[in-house]
């Protein structure tokens, strides 16, 4: 398949995903069938903006949702989860956006030095913006004003999807509701402090932290010793308490989404006239390389192969995987 027919394809997929994620924690829109999984809200952000660049609609949808909900949001996660610079970027311009829209301390930081570079925000957009949004200008970004709808509601609590925002209202924005998350709804029976902070996205210390809270509030037991102590908590008892009868999924988001971010971008920027065939395939493959350990962290299978001409057949394989694993295909 063609990169520019892969790369729409690719597009069209995240778009609709996106749109059926926040459909269903409030965003107004059409949802779709009802998710059995517990949702990451700063992973799905992260991959919302990358995707909202091809949907200038999707982007500023949720933009609306974060004026509504952004007490259920961590921006401390939201940047640690920021590993690449377009990810870091677009964080900064969001957060000091939504500080013009809602202003809290949460929200300052550090007014940056004029850009002398500026790019359009969206994809598309090939023709000049008459009223530059001024914030988004600060950071870089080209893009029209805006100011939200506010038609988002909040998550329906209830909900599977939305299992995290529940938790951070018993626990807050911190490690605690998001190792409650995974303990509650990952399958292995238990699972070490490593494993927790990787799942999370909270470092260790957070994370260690946390368990020993949850320990002497005798909500989580450990096994073993050492580096090999492992945690679990009662699964009645916790759904239970939370009045969940029916299993909630387990899906490791942050790999996941932050291997789709840097696919989108990578097709984007590859279907270049100028670009040989092989260049390109080198480029896949080096892609590859560098998502091997966020994929096999989410036991998505990257081919070892080593000859450039089957990155891009590899590399469909990587999306197949990913598509089957959220039910896109």
């Amino acid at each position: 398949m063609p990169n520019s027919e892969l790369s729409l394809q690719v597009d069209q997929t995240l778009d609709r995903f996106a749109w059926e994620e926040w459909a269903q924690m409030g965003v107004l829109a059409t949802a779709g069938p009802p998710r059995s999984w517990a949702q990451d809200p700063e992973a799905l952000l992260l991959f919302s903006f990358e995707v909202g660049r091809s949907d200038p609609r999707l982007f500023d949808e949720v933009l609306d949702w974060l004026i509504t909900n952004e007490p259920l949001i961590s921006l401390r996660r939201l940047r640690s989860l920021a590993v690449d610079p377009e990810d870091k970027a677009l964080v900064d311009a969001v957060v000091a956006w939504l500080g013009q829209q809602r202003p809290k301390a949460r929200f300052a930081q550090p007014t940056p030095e004029p850009s002398e570079v500026m790019l359009p925000l969206f994809y598309q957009e090939r023709f000049p913006t008459a009223h530059p949004d001024p914030v988004f200008a600060r950071y870089g970004w080209l893009r029209s004003a805006f100011t939200g709808t506010r038609k988002s509601m909040p998550p329906t609590i209830d909900a599977p999807i939305n299992l995290s925002f529940r938790l951070r209202m018993l626990f807050g924005l911190n490690a605690r509701a998001e190792i409650a998350r995974v303990l509650f709804t990952i399958e292995e029976p238990a699972v070490t402090s490593a494993t927790l902070a990787r799942a999370t996205g909270f470092t260790k210390r957070n994370v260690h932290e946390a368990l020993a809270a949850f320990e002497l509030a005798g909500v989580v037991a450990s096994s073993g010793s050492g580096y090999e102590l492992r945690y679990r908590l009662d699964h009645d008892r916790w759904a239970e308490f939370l009045e969940v009868s029916e299993p909630i999924e387990y899906v490791d988001w942050i790999p996941i989404l932050l291997s789709l971010r840097r696919i989108q971008r990578w097709l984007r920027g590859s279907d270049r006239p100028d670009a040989s065939a092989y260049i390109v395939a080198s480029s896949a493959r080096d892609l590859l390389e560098r998502l091997r350990p966020d994929l096999r962290a989410a036991d998505i299978e990257v081919p070892s192969r080593r000859r450039a001409e089957s990155a891009l057949d590899d590399l469909q394989s990587v999306l197949n995987q990913i598509f089957e694993l959220l039910d896109l295909n």
